[in-house]
């Protein structure tokens, strides 16, 4: 009989092309059930107000690799001004260039269920849902695409002097580690980006 090729997990070419630009990395190919065994893992020097992570686990005939990054800042304004502009995501481009346009499904308070298409510079648009939400303390978003499930996690804390607001992002699935280590430096830099944008915006500079 002949002898089948194994079959191969593509990334879209708007994928590929945005991450082989952020990447210093040379090009992979990712094979179903062909994950190194010993895979390279980037993690990035931490500080008090931002963190990298990686963690490694077998599953099945590949590797899942959650990943993450996260970052606080602290905002001199009450936590529900914070909130109030936090959860106005449709405004988001007004005070963060990491975001392009931002469209809800329906109109209303932030709530879980709700969807929002999110386009960002130099990344194709996506579609999120929010799937968890305590008012005026937390929200988070999920959004799917092929090999990747990425959380989106935005969480206030009350300090003596405003709040202090830390935003994180965390990815899973087959193309999970491919994605973090390839788009590392543009996720700290949007990231990054929001967070000050949010601490500008909330205390009117």
């Amino acid at each position: 009989m002949e002898e089948l090729e194994p079959p191969k997990l593509a990334l879209s070419d708007v994928t590929l092309d945005f991450l082989l630009e952020e990447s210093t990395l040379p090009a992979a190919i990712v094979v179903v059930g062909g994950a190194p065994a010993n895979r390279a893992l980037t993690r990035h020097s931490s500080t008090s107000d931002e963190r990298a992570f990686d963690r490694t686990s077998h599953c099945g005939n590949g590797y899942r690799v959650p990943m993450g990054y996260q970052t606080t800042v602290t905002i001199d304004a009450p936590a529900d001004d914070v909130w109030a502009v936090l959860t106005d995501v449709e405004r988001w481009p007004e005070w963060t260039a990491s975001m392009q346009r931002i469209e809800r499904s329906r109109d209303g308070e932030l709530a879980v269920g709700s969807t929002v298409r999110i386009k960002q510079p130099r990344v194709p648009a996506t579609s999120w849902e929010v799937t968890e939400l305590d008012p005026g303390r937390s929200f988070t978003w999920v959004a799917t695409t092929p090999g990747v499930t990425t959380i989106a996690e935005h969480r206030l804390e009350p300090t003596p002097s405003g709040v202090a607001v830390h935003l994180g992002i965390r990815r899973s699935g087959p193309l999970a580690g491919l994605v973090d280590r390839l788009s590392a430096r543009l996720t700290r830099r949007y990231v990054g980006m929001e967070a000050q944008g949010l601490k500008r915006r909330c205390e009117g500079r």
